[in-house]
């Protein structure tokens, strides 16, 4: 648009200077004018082509790439479903599920409470009831309450002693009755209640027409006065009920809770009864039904979602999908800005996926939701506003990124570089200073952290014999590690020509004074300098 505009103000223009009448200055004009137009058609021309390269120039925030893949895998899927903390009416918190709400209604898109232990559990049991349920979680700081948590329900045995499945009534979970005073009437015993309670008595008082057994003082027969008499009976009338009423409020303090608690025993003694008598009609055993039953034992994250296929022998998937923001954000200090990374990649049973541009966090999400087996996806709240180019076929509704599967972001055969998340940015930004001094360096974004994608690794470091590990976690036991680890048991260790180094966060909790907290991250110059020191005498021939 803006190239046939500049075209049509240049021909504009040289029209105008053709009519001129001085001739020295209309040929001068013209030729500048014709060689402008003659940039300007090549430049358009270069604009209209079809090569990929040229027409990836789409821009896409990761926010909508995530927002996009959601949107596909709800109008997919009718068993997909997202819960959590304000994703329905408010958006969700970084605006990732922007107008879904509004699209598939409060069916699809739930709004849970501020108990990640709770709306996990849901999310766990509807994945093994056969939906597809994406839980996220507004940090995963906080599913540290969902990771393994008390069980929700503990299975009965009969006589037997075989575990029997039952449909449990509406209300079973009554809370117990409540004590007076000290004392806490027995469950087994139910108290009858009196003839008269002080309800009936209160009511008898109020509604009574006659004044009954209560007679007037005797009136002074030598001043015979009617409205005198009148005025004392309705006085000693108002007398009585004011004194029976005092006495009754007294009495109801200790009589309303023995009423209470008696309709709570008695809604106990039926439930027990109810329980009693769907054991004894209840079927036969199957394993089937001992399945079921095992998993309302369910610890979510861990215990139940990572861990039910292999203790159901196979018969239970849990294709559930847990996501939120991950790592290090900006000022928010030690308990929101730890990587869970490592965390979860120790279990196995979980697969674990960690994005870094659009591409990544549209892809492996599409990809975590069709997946059969539990998927954490570790994002990061500093990229959702950042805009990537993305070509046509990212766009597509069928897109999708394998899971186990690392990209190559910048060939190189000088050093690889292994990052994951926003890691990967610090990564590229270092390839660029490294550059400058004649090193190229081969740049892999890991995308997936359970499983690894170790045959990229091992098949760059044979061409590059140098590695570094770039992470935002802590360097204990972290991704880096696990890499090194790998490369000592395998044969690509004997490529290598100087050891692996990792660049890591500082092992401390991170602080929240600005300064502290950039140090406590790698920075591209920290980064820098490791690979000069890997490579060494490569560097200073370079």
């Amino acid at each position: 648009m803006v190239l046939s505009t500049e075209i049509s103000l240049v021909m504009l223009r040289l029209s105008q200077v053709i009519v001129c009448n001085n001739k020295n200055r209309s040929n001068n004009e013209v030729n500048m004018l014709r060689s402008r137009l003659t940039q300007v058609a090549s430049a358009a021309q270069r604009a209209f082509s079809t090569s990929p390269r040229v027409l990836a120039v789409k821009q896409m925030t990761v926010r909508d790439g995530l927002n996009s893949a959601l949107d596909d895998e709800l109008a997919r899927d009718d068993r997909v479903f997202l819960l959590g903390e304000e994703v329905a009416q408010y958006d969700g918190a970084y605006k990732v599920s922007r107008g879904l709400w509004k699209k598939y209604g409060d069916k699809r898109i739930i709004d849970t409470p501020i108990t990640e232990m709770g709306f996990a559990g849901i999310a766990v049991g509807a994945a093994m009831a056969g939906l597809r349920p994406v839980c996220e979680f507004m940090t995963f700081n906080f599913s540290m309450q969902a990771i393994d948590h008390a069980n929700l329900l503990k299975p009965a045995a009969s006589q037997s002693g075989s575990l029997l499945l039952r449909q449990l009534p509406t209300g079973l979970n009554r809370r117990p009755p409540q004590p007076i005073g000290d004392r806490q009437l027995p469950f087994n015993k139910i108290i009858e209640s009196p003839r008269s309670t002080w309800l009936t008595e209160i009511n008898d008082i109020l509604q009574r027409e006659r004044v009954g057994e209560i007679i007037a003082p005797p009136l002074d027969k030598s001043k015979p006065d009617k409205m005198e008499a009148a005025r004392l009976i309705v006085i000693r009338r108002r007398k009585m009920k004011k004194h029976k009423l005092k006495k009754l409020r007294r009495k109801m303090k200790f009589e309303w809770a023995k009423v209470r608690q008696r309709r709570e025993m008695r809604k106990e003694k039926a439930f027990q009864a109810q329980l009693l008598s769907q054991i004894k009609q209840a079927e036969s055993f199957s394993a089937e039904q001992y399945v079921a039953e095992t998993l309302r034992q369910a610890n979510e994250v861990i215990n139940s979602a990572a861990k039910t296929f292999y203790m159901s022998a196979g018969a239970v998937n849990v294709p559930i999908v847990f996501r939120g923001p991950n790592g290090a954000a900006s000022g928010v200090a030690a308990q929101h800005s730890q990587c869970f990374a490592a965390w979860y990649a120790h279990c196995p049973g979980l697969k674990v996926v960690s994005p870094y541009d659009t591409e990544d966090a549209r892809g492996l999400l599409k990809s975590a939701i069709r997946d059969p087996d539990p998927v954490v996806m570790l994002e990061n709240e500093l990229m959702y506003g950042t805009a990537f180019p993305v070509d046509e076929k990212v766009t597509d509704v069928d897109f999708l990124v394998p899971i186990g599967k690392a990209k190559i972001m910048r060939a190189g055969k000088d050093i690889t570089i292994v990052a994951h998340s926003k890691a990967v940015e610090t990564a590229l930004l270092t390839a660029a200073e490294l550059a400058k001094k004649g090193i190229e360096a081969e740049i892999i974004n890991l995308r997936s952290i359970r499983p690894l994608d170790m045959e990229t690794i091992f098949a760059s470091v044979r061409k590059t014999h140098h590695l570094i590990t770039v992470e935002n976690g802590w360097p204990q036991h972290g991704v880096g590690a696990e890499i090194c680890a790998r490369f000592m048991e395998d044969q690509a260790f004997f490529e290598l020509d100087a050891p692996v180094w990792r660049c890591c966060g500082v092992d401390v909790p991170m602080p929240y004074a600005k300064t502290l907290e950039l140090h406590a991250l790698p920075r591209v110059q920290d980064v820098t300098e490791a690979a000069l020191k890997v490579l060494g005498g490569k560097a200073r021939a370079k």
